[in-house]
C-alpha cells in the first residue's frame, strides 16, 4: 500500500541551469580585448571596504571594477544577478562605463584561488544571512554553464 520508490535525494542547493550570453556580448567583449577565460581580479561591491565578508541577497547585483580590466576602466559597473546554488553564483550581462556607455558582457563570479565558478559561502553564513567577501573575481565566459 505505501511502497516508496527509490530515488536520489534532492540537492540541498540546486545546480544553476545553462544559459546563453546576451546577444552581442561575445563580440563586444572581443572589441574590448576581453576573451573567454580572462579573469578580472580587482572587482568589489563595497569599494570603501577591503575584502570584508558582507551579507548579500539573491537578485540584481552590481560590482565595480577597482582597476582596469583589459580596456574597461576603473569605476566601470558590472550589472547582473546573484543566485544561491551549491555556491554563491553571479551572472553579469551589462558593463556601464564611467562615461555612461553600456555594453553587453558575459561574465560570472569566479574564485581563481579555488579554480571554481562562484564563491563558497563565507564562514558564519546562515540560510537567512549569506556572507560573501566584498572583493571578488569575474571571469569572461562564452556561455553560462
Amino acid at each position: 500500500m505505501g511502497m516508496a520508490c527509490a530515488s536520489n535525494p534532492q540537492p540541498l542547493y540546486p545546480v544553476p541551469t545553462t544559459e546563453e550570453c546576451p546577444p552581442g556580448a561575445i563580440q563586444s567583449m572581443q572589441d574590448m580585448g576581453i576573451k573567454p577565460g580572462a579573469v578580472a581580479e580587482d572587482v568589489a561591491f563595497a569599494v570603501e571596504l577591503s575584502a570584508q565578508p558582507l551579507p548579500v541577497k539573491e537578485g540584481p547585483f552590481v560590482l565595480t571594477l577597482t582597476a582596469a580590466y583589459r580596456t574597461l576602466m576603473p569605476g566601470t559597473e558590472i550589472h547582473g544577478r546573484l543566485f544561491f546554488g551549491d555556491r554563491i553564483h553571479g551572472r553579469f550581462t551589462v558593463a556601464r562605463m564611467p562615461d555612461d556607455r553600456t555594453i553587453p558582457v558575459c561574465m560570472e563570479l569566479y574564485d581563481d584561488f579555488e579554480g571554481k565558478r562562484g564563491f563558497a559561502r563565507w564562514r558564519g553564513s546562515t540560510k537567512d544571512n549569506v556572507l560573501l567577501l566584498s572583493s571578488v573575481q569575474l571571469r569572461a565566459v562564452d556561455r553560462f554553464q
